[in-house]
């Protein structure tokens, strides 16, 4: 009996360790696709908020969450109108548009397994689905088919009209033949006038309507274009207002330095007027002053622009894997800089994913675990983009080889880069 207790002990033990850790990001991410739609490609899974609860009895997780996902094919709704057996769809959603999803799930452990509730705060159901999915008939509005079987509805309607109007025609025929004449003559002139008339309006309205679409598609085009060209300007507007103004204190502090010198040179050789030398040691003292302002000005300048990198990053770390034998291919990590502390920002660094294949001998990084970080400018000179510095204060030699780099400021407001003591070089991304 004791040597069987002793048994289910044992077994116990590896549930229990495994109810003490959260759920894999891959976990998540399958929970929350599966109540987006079928029509929904996951692309990014992003951890916004969590807690874990490590209750031995009933240990839970919730967690917030952000999922970016596109979908293959364009979406469509009915707009309750047919033209003849067809039912007419509206285009909702073009193919491959991204779209954020917001959700939350409440998982506890039970049965060996995390398990609960995944709720999705703006679900896309009534977006409608793919065109393949209707079983009935269908015609996308405003398309070339839709235009030609509104017209075939409409010839179709008329020729019915006109067989009405025959079979009257010859019912007056037996009554007078030449009143059913006359009649017959009247209707056949009216029945052109009401062809013509109709189909000049209607393609008038088909024109004007196109002309329409055209010219709100063109205007979208123009401002969306417009949109596009004043953000950038403004961008290069700025770094070309930073890199003029770091220019100007560079040449300033030079060409006072130079003074000093010169000034300080002629005092030396015309050491016979003690009153002139005392004057320019004055001014000296006096011009080391302003060095030392533009200095401060300098450092300002470089706490001003570490501003703008406040906040929080996602970066994407990949390794070749037949030239990188650490066994660190590929990490997901959050880098976030929330205070300033003198010449450089600081704050936590997290791997939050990875593809890890120890060899060697190597420790693989862990997993959300924070690690102290700082970031600093390390050439603001001007000459091309900017050059910074991401630290840590790793302990392990993974850490320390895996979570240091030197990136650069691209164009489009990403960290891009490599690692500092690897080689070959890992590439890094940040964006935010």
């Amino acid at each position: 009996m004791k040597a069987l207790l002793t048994a289910i002990l044992l077994a116990a033990v590896p549930a229990a360790a495994l109810a003490q850790q959260a759920p894999a990001p891959a976990l998540l991410q399958a929970s929350a696709a599966k109540q987006i739609g079928s029509f929904w490609s996951p692309v990014q899974f992003r951890v916004v908020a969590k807690q874990f609860t490590q209750n031995p009895l009933k240990p839970s997780f919730v967690v917030r969450f952000q999922m970016d996902a596109t979908n293959p094919a364009a979406l469509y709704v009915l707009d309750g109108n047919k033209v003849g057996p067809a039912a007419v769809l509206a285009m909702t959603v073009p193919a491959k548009t991204t779209r954020t999803f917001y959700g939350t799930e409440d998982l506890t452990y039970s049965a060996g397994a995390w398990t609960g509730p995944t709720t999705i705060e703006n679900p896309a159901a009534k977006l409608g689905k793919p065109i393949d999915f209707y079983t009935v008939p269908t015609l996308v509005l405003g398309s070339g088919q839709y235009k030609s079987a509104v017209a075939q509805q409409m010839a179709f309607s008329l020729d019915q009209r006109k067989a009405q109007f025959q079979k009257q025609l010859d019912a007056l025929e037996k009554a007078d033949a030449a009143k059913v004449a006359a009649i017959e003559q009247s209707f056949g002139a009216g029945l052109q006038g009401v062809n013509s008339a109709f189909t000049d309006k209607l393609t008038q309205q088909q024109a004007a309507l196109t002309a329409r679409l055209a010219t709100l598609l063109t205007k979208s085009r123009q401002a969306l274009a417009e949109q596009e060209k004043a953000v950038e300007k403004a961008w290069a507007d700025v770094i070309a207002q930073q890199h003029d103004a770091l220019a100007k204190l560079d040449l300033g502090l030079q060409t006072t330095q130079q003074a000093v010198a010169a000034k300080i040179k002629l005092a030396q050789a015309t050491i016979d007027s003690q009153k002139q030398l005392i004057a320019l040691q004055q001014q000296a003292l006096a011009d080391n002053a302003t060095i030392a302002s533009l200095k401060s000005k300098l450092a300002e300048k470089a706490k001003a622009q570490l501003v703008a990198f406040e906040g929080t990053w996602t970066g994407a770390l990949r390794c070749d894997a037949k030239q990188n034998p650490w066994g660190v291919h590929a990490s997901e990590i959050t880098l976030a800089l929330p205070k300033q502390t003198g010449g450089m920002l600081s704050g936590q660094m997290t791997v939050t994913a990875g593809d890890l294949t120890p060899q060697g001998g190597w420790r693989t990084l862990p997993i959300n675990k924070p690690i102290q970080a700082s970031l600093q400018i390390t050439n603001m000179s001007g000459n091309g983009p900017l050059r910074l510095s991401v630290l840590t204060a790793g302990t392990t030699v993974p850490e320390k080889r895996f979570l240091n780099f030197a990136v650069q400021l691209e164009p489009s407001g990403s960290l891009s880069g490599h690692l500092t003591d690897v080689s070959p070089a890992c590439s890094v991304i940040f964006s935010r």
